[in-house]
């Protein structure tokens, strides 16, 4: 699936995999369940769960799979930069962290 400059929510059943053609800075925002997410040429796994983000270090293929039911967001890099500039100025400069990654 090719994601549009929109945030795309995405739900997965346990087991199932959503192949996204990653960019980098792009955010994996989960709302409910467990995922785990790989990239190509990252020796990490990265489990998440409800709550939990992840901010994408490269381009390329990302896998997301589902450890058990779970929904979750992804949101392009121009908007998640958009966010922080929006909390900083909210918040008086004071940046709070986005990401548990």
């Amino acid at each position: 699936m090719h994601l549009t400059s929109a945030p795309q929510a995405a739900h997965l059943q346990r087991r199932q995999t959503f192949n996204l053609r990653a960019k980098k800075g792009q955010r994996i925002e989960v709302r409910t369940g467990q995922i785990w997410v790989t990239q190509d040429g990252d020796p990490r796994d990265v489990i998440l769960g409800a709550n939990q983000c992840f901010t994408l270090d490269r381009s390329g293929h990302a896998l997301v799979s589902a450890l058990e039911d779970a929904s979750f967001v992804v949101r392009n890099a121009a908007e998640v930069a958009r966010a922080t500039a929006v909390s900083k100025r909210t918040l008086g400069g004071t940046q709070v962290p986005s990401c548990a990654y």
